[in-house]
């Protein structure tokens, strides 16, 4: 379907993490630069703080923030992100 999502590597519960990415205010119709600097440094997890999307919605069915994810994940660089670390995001809207 549309939003057919990615599958993230699994976090083990059982590994200390050292190395934890962090990033927020990824637009979905912009440059995705954060995405590939994420994965050059190559964390045990990342972390969305907030914003990993813009899908503001004003609609009652969430249109607008469906249309973001959908967007985001069209794109072959977020979907790559995805699929090269554990991942956790804030939902802040």
């Amino acid at each position: 379907g549309v939003l057919d999502v990615p599958i993230s590597p699994v976090l083990d519960p059982e590994k200390r993490l050292t190395r934890i990415g962090l990033g927020s205010c990824f637009n979905q119709n912009r440059s995705g630069a954060l995405l590939a600097t994420a994965i050059r440094s190559r964390p045990e997890l990342f972390l969305f703080m907030g914003d990993n999307v813009y899908g503001d919605s004003t609609s009652p069915d969430l249109d607008e923030l469906v249309g973001a994810y959908a967007a985001a994940l069209a794109r072959p660089d977020y979907r790559t992100f995805r699929e090269a670390m554990p991942f956790a995001a804030v939902w802040d809207d």
